[in-house]
């Protein structure tokens, strides 16, 4: 008869291989098994369900018992690149066989992997969702300013997760991908224009909106975006002129008109200098609206892309 194998866990029938057929090779079977939050051990027998009799023999070998550790997917990637000062958002997708890897903490090292730091509490339990093939959920962290200057060059990141709260504390009972910790690299991203802002000022007709601004002597060809904003947070592109290029004047002016306007509609604006390389500086930003109200000046970032 041909062997049928039962694999018992803590007295519990759990797995049972059906008939064997004879080929003359090996033949390899498996199963998972969820331990208990607090399980450490458990019990595994096995025995043959087949009469006895010529014919019947079987033999085990090659018995591995592994974890079903989750897999960990980092994004943007592992080597982000920040510019100095800014802040940097991760995040780490986290799949497991089972829905039981649902707490979690971030940590930083700033010595290359030796020593690990909390930056985050640890938090959980978390719900995973099934995602067609395993459970999966998605943890992020945003590293702030404070963390992204030039001395944090090379700092790295990692995703620490566990099935229980206590675990996370236990090298030995929490998971975290050795293969992917995240390092970040911190840039100079100030490249400033040769060119500067030296005045940009608005007037409101009643029908129209008439926005002037100084530049000073400009050595490289630019353009200027104008943008407008209802609520000076989203602003959309509304013209574009071009420089003039003169460095034989100290000063260059120029002018734009909006005629698209309602009423005493309040309007913000701002403009964005740039040149052939994608470097860009943005000016301040103006409100123009009711004559009843003075005219306003907002203080902003005023950032630079680098080629």
């Amino acid at each position: 008869m041909a062997p049928n194998i039962t694999f018992e866990v803590n007295g519990i029938d759990y797995y049972t291989t059906g008939n064997i057929l004879y080929t003359g090779n090996w033949v390899k079977k498996g199963f998972t098994y969820l331990t208990g939050p607090a399980q450490t051990s458990f019990t595994l027998k096995y025995f043959n369900n087949a009469p006895g009799g010529g014919g019947n023999d079987w033999a085990l070998d090659d018995i591995a018992v592994a974890t079903c550790s989750p897999t960990m997917i980092y994004t943007p990637n592992t080597n982000p690149i920040v510019c100095d000062s800014n802040i940097l958002t991760m995040t780490d997708t986290v799949r497991s066989f089972y829905n039981n890897y649902v707490y979690y903490k971030w940590q930083r090292s700033t010595d290359g992997g030796v020593n690990w730091v909390d930056v985050t509490a640890p938090a959980g339990p978390i719900v995973p969702y099934w995602n067609g093939t395993e459970w999966e959920y998605v943890s992020t962290y945003i590293v702030p300013p404070g963390q992204t200057q030039a001395a944090n060059n090379g700092d790295m990141y990692r995703l620490v997760t566990s099935t229980t709260l206590a675990n996370l504390t236990d090298p030995l009972c929490s998971f975290t991908d050795q293969g992917s910790i995240v390092t970040i690299e911190v840039i100079d991203c100030d490249v400033p224009l040769a060119a500067k802002f030296l005045r940009f000022t608005g007037k409101n007709s009643g029908i129209a909106h008439l926005l002037e601004w100084i530049t000073e002597s400009e050595n490289e060809p630019l353009i200027f975006e104008v943008q407008k904003s209802n609520d000076g947070l989203n602003f959309q592109l509304i013209g574009i002129i071009e420089g003039s290029n003169n460095i034989t004047v100290p000063a260059n002016h120029y002018s734009f008109i909006n005629m698209n306007i309602s009423g005493n509609e309040r309007v913000y604006y701002r403009i964005v200098m740039k040149n052939l390389s994608g470097q860009s500086t943005v000016s301040r930003t103006i409100l123009l609206g009711d004559e009843n109200r003075p005219l306003m000046f907002l203080s902003v970032i005023n950032p630079s892309v680098p080629v």
